[in-house]
């Protein structure tokens, strides 16, 4: 018997692993949608992030389109108070 599955049952999760200075404590941030996540949901979600933690934050991204279009579009609108930092091109 062959096993298969159907993609139109997926769920896309953008999310966050925060790490507070000063309790050291970690959090974990996500949020749940029913498709692909796109520039506008990674530009909307850093925002929120930035906006929920209430201090600059610094985002560890893959090369991901979506990713690096985001980063443009937040630089481009003069956001220093999200600063990214991008993992090598052969990170898993």
């Amino acid at each position: 018997m062959q096993r298969c599955w159907d993609r139109r049952d997926r769920l896309s999760v953008i999310g966050a692993v925060t790490l507070s200075p000063q309790r050291q404590r970690l959090d974990l941030r996500f949020r749940v949608q029913e498709e692909n996540v796109r520039t506008e949901h990674v530009v909307r979600f850093l925002k929120q992030l930035r906006y929920e933690l209430r201090r600059p934050i610094v985002v560890i991204l893959d090369r991901l389109a979506a990713h690096r279009s985001a980063a443009k579009q937040l630089q481009c609108e003069g956001r220093t108070d999200i600063r990214f930092e991008w993992l090598p091109a052969y990170a898993p």
